[in-house]
């Protein structure tokens, strides 16, 4: 087994791809799917609750949602004349 610097790298992994990772309960060395990974990150995005945002809603998606909205409201009330 080579040095960790020393294996080559892979630039865009695929879902069937493994990460290994230190699982802290059994205090052992396991191999994770990347599409794990990934699901695990979505699961974090969707559910976090992240108070310094400036916004009502502190969910990253409901943030996201809430200025899209905003966006919308703001264009709909601007009055565009344009006369030939």
């Amino acid at each position: 087994m080579g040095k960790f610097n020393e294996y080559s790298q892979k630039a865009t992994p695929e879902d069937a791809d493994s990460l290994m990772i230190y699982d802290a309960a059994t205090k052992a060395n396991k191999l994770s799917p990347f599409s794990g990974i990934w699901n695990w990150i979505v699961e974090k995005l969707t559910n976090a609750v992240i108070s310094n945002l400036q916004t009502s809603n502190k969910t990253v998606l409901g943030a996201i949602n809430e200025l899209n909205s905003k966006t919308l409201s703001a264009l709909r009330q601007v009055d565009v004349n344009v006369e030939d």
